[in-house]
């Protein structure tokens, strides 16, 4: 039981952590696709 406690924190780590980077890349993304344009 412990050891599925565990796990699951180790899996909701990983969720949340992998969140914070796809939130990320899709800010970077926004943010360039913007200065891309605003060149142009």
């Amino acid at each position: 039981m412990i050891l599925q406690l565990r796990f699951l924190n180790v899996c909701l780590l990983i969720y949340k952590f992998s969140i914070e980077i796809e939130v990320f890349m899709c800010e970077s993304y926004i943010s360039l696709s913007v200065e891309y344009l605003h060149q142009k």
